[in-house]
């Protein structure tokens, strides 16, 4: 008969791999970009802890949750995330902010940028591409 001494418990392992990777917080206001992302996201270093499609959805989660990591899209239900950034890095100094946005222009990446997002995808994007971004940061 085995003894229990010495032999990891699974849960304990799972625990403690979820706990060492960097947790994110993905909004966007289209669901099949969220999906896209939280594949991409969980099969690496990181962990998707929230998610949602709106600014209201974006401060509710992290009024709960302070992730290390903030995707956030430029155009949400309830307006723009360019509008909210600057709020978001002020209340979360210590989360990170990735903009995502199909409307890359060289006007919303430096306003991203100069509000205090740490870096900016532009859609359509790969996988290697949200990988490196979220690495970077």
């Amino acid at each position: 008969m085995a003894s229990a001494c010495g032999q990891e418990n699974p849960e304990k392992s799972a625990l403690i791999e979820t706990m060492s990777k960097r947790s994110v917080v993905i909004i966007d206001d289209d669901g099949d970009i969220r999906s896209f992302l939280r594949v991409i996201i969980n099969a690496g270093d990181y962990i998707v802890m929230g998610e949602g499609g709106s600014i209201a959805a974006a401060k509710s989660i992290l009024s709960e949750r302070v992730p290390h990591i903030l995707l956030l899209d430029i155009n949400l239900e309830g307006g723009s995330g360019l509008d909210v950034l600057e709020y978001l890095h002020k209340q979360y100094p210590d989360t990170k902010i990735i903009m995502i946005s199909g409307d890359a222009t060289s006007d919303n990446v430096k306003k991203a940028l100069t509000q205090g997002a740490a870096g900016f995808i532009a859609k359509p994007f790969k996988h290697e591409t949200v990988i490196q971004a979220l690495d970077r940061v």
